[in-house]
């Protein structure tokens, strides 16, 4: 096909030039138009043919690919001019009956539209003007057209300006200005002049003359100016080829404005593209076309890829009366041929690979090139981002690098912590890089992720209590945590070592949730069990999440605190040295348990303390002292404390929390002996009956001797102080505290026996001063009774009555309770017995 382009050095200068005669549509020689074949109304369309299939750059004069282009005018092509700045090419074609027309053209999209002219001007009479060649003013945004006034070969032909109305470059206007229209006989009388082409960096154009012996001449001449420039000239050209259009490309270049690249089109006759030096020397051409050459341009993208093929697009004036052609013509050139400038890019992005593996190692490795014209130096940048955002960002610096020297580059390893699609950026800088549009290369890769696991157990479920006897299937949930497709994987369930079985899990698809079910049971045997449930797939690229436990009992089971062994009581303020705190628990039931616990200490509604530890393997029946971590008792006062078991399947709740009481006091006890404030406020002095306890930093006291006084000593402030009295029984027996009484605590509440030979029993509650009444139930009259708290749940009594009876007090149950053994060692215990819990 045609359409050709030359290189020429002249002076050590290396200049380009594409010649390429594309005849605009001319009459027949007897100056009439054939009959007319076009349909006026009908619809613009285009279609493609590709003409060119290889991947090497083709030669120059290939046509690349073939446009067929149907348009209310489309009897003859005209004029073709690429407008830059819109990214469209502009058609001029005109109908048998010289109706002409302009259409905006995207060759890549096959979209084409009629664009709308205002105030058309008409220079001669009756007879519409046809306009024949037309350009783009790349600076000014606006088309010219050559017009043929009457079509007439006698009469003169215009430049004529047409100012762009709408941004889109849909709608033009003639304003009707002087400036808006040149006579072009002005440069040379006779006949017409056709093809035309606008040069920004000369700012003027270059308008073919056709049909005349001097159509050899290629006029330039400054329209915005009304100046004439002068003209080219090939005095060898013949008459009977008819050069009537061209095209002039000078591009960036050493000076500015140098020629660079002229191509001018070929005669109408001839058929051929035909290229041309600066001085309108003949170059070379391309082989002949079989259709008519109308008009030519270099079609420069948007962004130029100096490493791409130099294309221009020709328009043939008559194909078949019905449709216009367009070729893509190769110019045998990279732009890089064309264009001196100072470039560089990237070309490759090596390592990363399209797909990786998460978690692993990558060199990142990358080509870049120097593809301008001289040695230069650069900066290469790599970044990487996922989802989170920038993970991976390095720098590299390039020195001297000669023109057209492609470079490998490695960067610092990354591991591909991440997964599904990242977003690689290679990017090349340097000051002063003319094509910076082509310094940014992009990748996505996907990060493939092999990973399944288990998300729970569900039979049997952490911390539940089964049965013993029952049937145990276990069941668990697993999940496809990975982005590609599982593929079949097992799944091993167990328990203890008294049960194993896998299953085999098959293909789950990414993000997939599968319930699975062990074919086998286990008859449930009592004790505390470890179910086990765990993924084996080959290749898991995360092993963290493919095993879950179940930690589980089978039986009963009860846990609890039995006593708060310190801090308790009075507490000596000590701001040097922390003490342990410390705590028994008990295992209650025969099952050994492990299971955490908490310390509370508060004063006030203020925390002063927290800790939780983990009792491991407490037998069944065993007691054990544990501690909490240290505490300061700096800061005097009364304080709280609160010991929780927290086993998981405790039968029994009520046992598992223990509260307490303390003191904390600056009161230091001297060597040997002191007598401290003696008891005021009471009724009657002390005597039989009389007993003390201690409460935190207080001192409760009966005063017996026949009376229902209860007296309160603050060891802080060395003062006494009298409470409520103790109760008259509800039994309707009005006996005081006297011979036989006792008096203790748990901590919380103060607990009186009145003694008196009565089976009066007082819980006596320090916060409201307000009592509660319990009988004892002994054989006989309480004469010599003694108490103590086990420091978890009981008070325990003896009568002291001349028998051996003794019973303790349930403090939860608020009952009393047979001991074990039933009656104390010796047969009779009378007043002045004792008992305490050690």
């Amino acid at each position: 096909m045609f359409k050709k382009t030359l290189i020429i050095i002249l002076g050590g200068v290396f200049l380009l030039f594409a010649v390429e005669p594309w005849s605009f549509m001319m009459p027949p020689k007897d100056g009439k138009f054939p009959p007319d074949r076009t349909y006026l109304n009908k619809e613009c369309k285009i279609t493609v043919e590709q003409n060119y299939h290889g991947t090497d750059q083709p030669p120059f004069g290939t046509v690349v690919r073939t446009f067929y282009i149907s348009t209310p005018t489309s009897y003859a092509g005209g004029g073709i001019t690429w407008a830059k700045a819109l990214n469209k090419f502009f058609l001029l074609q005109f109908s048998s009956s010289s109706v002409d027309g302009i259409y905006k053209v995207d060759f890549d999209s096959l979209t084409i539209r009629q664009v709308t002219i205002l105030n058309r001007p008409n220079f001669g009479g009756s007879t519409q003007d046809l306009w024949w060649g037309i350009a783009y003013n790349d600076r000014s945004g606006n088309l010219w057209v050559t017009s043929v006034t009457d079509i007439s070969t006698t009469a003169p032909c215009y430049a004529i300006q047409l100012t762009k109305v709408d941004a889109r470059g849909d709608t033009f206007r003639w304003m009707g200005t002087p400036a808006d229209s040149f006579n072009l006989w002005t440069c040379e009388a006779n006949y017409w002049y056709a093809g035309m082409d606008y040069c920004p960096q000369k700012r003027y154009f270059y308008i073919a003359k056709a049909y005349s012996a001097s159509q050899r001449r290629w006029w330039q001449v400054d329209l915005d100016n009304k100046t004439i420039k002068g003209y080219k000239e090939n005095t060898t050209y013949i008459y009977a080829e008819r050069m009537q259009s061209c095209f002039y490309r000078p591009l960036s270049a050493t000076p500015p404005g140098t020629d660079t690249f002229w191509v001018l089109t070929g005669g109408w006759n001839s058929g051929q593209i035909k290229q041309f030096d600066t001085s309108a020397n003949f170059v070379r051409s391309a082989a002949a076309n079989p259709y008519y050459c109308a008009d030519i341009d270099i079609w420069e993208p948007t962004n130029i890829d100096l490493d791409s093929t130099v294309y221009a697009f020709m328009q043939f004036s008559v194909y078949d009366g019905s449709q216009v052609i367009v070729q893509q013509v190769s110019m045998g050139l990279k732009w890089g041929d064309v264009v001196r400038v100072h470039d560089a890019k990237p070309t490759a992005i090596l390592s990363p690979s399209l797909e990786i593996d998460t978690a692993t190692t990558i060199t990142p490795t990358v080509k870049v090139k120097n593809s301008g014209s001289y040695t230069e130096s650069f900066w290469t940048y790599l970044t990487i981002e996922d989802y989170s955002g920038l993970v991976y960002s390095e720098s590299l610096f390039l020195e001297s690098i000669p023109s057209g020297k492609e470079t490998l580059l490695t960067f610092t390893p990354w591991t591909a912590h991440t997964h599904d699609t990242i977003n690689i950026t290679l990017r090349t800088y340097f000051e002063g890089d003319e094509f910076q549009r082509n310094d940014t290369l992009r990748q996505k890769t996907f990060v493939r992720v092999l990973d399944v696991g288990v998300v729970e157990i569900l039979v049997p479920k952490q911390d539940t209590v089964i049965e013993a006897g029952s049937l145990v299937q276990p069941v668990a949930k697993v999940k496809n945590y990975g982005n590609v497709p599982s593929g079949d994987f097992n799944l091993w369930f167990r328990i203890g070592t008294v049960f194993t079985e896998f299953v085999n899990v098959s293909n789950m698809a990414p993000g997939e949730e599968r319930v699975v079910t062990a074919s086998g049971v286990w008859e449930a045997q009592e004790g505390s069990w470890l179910a086990t449930v765990n993924t084996a797939l080959t290749g898991d690229m995360n092993n963290t999440n493919n095993l879950k436990t179940s930690r589980f009992v089978v039986g009963e089971m009860d846990v609890g605190p039995t006593r708060i062994v310190w801090p308790s009581g009075m507490v000596q303020m000590d701001t040097l040295t922390p003490k342990p705190v410390k705590a028994k628990v008990k295992n209650f039931k025969t099952i050994s348990a492990t299971f955490p616990a908490e310390f509370y200490i508060w004063k006030g509604d203020s925390q002063y303390f927290y800790a939780q530890i983990t009792i491991s393997n407490l037998t069944g029946g065993e007691e054990r002292e544990v501690e909490f971590g240290n505490f300061l008792p700096k800061d005097t006062g009364a304080y709280t404390t609160m010991v929780v078991t927290l086993l998981p399947g405790d039968r029994n709740k009520a046992n598992d929390t223990l509260r307490g009481t303390f003191t904390i006091t600056k009161f230091v006890t001297p060597t040997g002996w002191s007598r401290m404030a003696d008891v005021s406020g009471a009724t009657k002095p002390v005597k039989s009956g009389g007993a003390l306890c201690a409460l935190g930093d207080k001192i409760y006291a009966l005063v017996g001797n026949n009376t229902p006084d209860l007296m309160v000593y603050d060891v802080n402030s060395n003062a006494w102080t009298k409470k409520s009295n103790v109760p008259i029984s509800a039994t309707g027996k009005k006996k005081n505290v006297k011979k036989g009484a006792s008096i203790c605590t748990d901590g919380q509440f103060i607990y009186v026996i009145k003694g008196n030979n009565t089976q009066e029993f007082w819980r006596y509650n320090p916060a409201t001063d307000s009592w509660k009444e319990y009988q004892v139930g002994f054989s006989k009259g309480i004469k010599g009774s003694s108490m103590t708290f086990d420091g978890d749940s009981f008070i325990y009594v003896i009568c002291g009555s001349s028998n051996n009876e003794w019973k303790r007090f349930n403090r939860y149950t608020e009952t009393f309770e047979a001991c074990n053994p039933a009656t104390l060692p010796a047969d009779k215990w009378k007043t002045g017995s004792w008992i305490v819990y050690v």
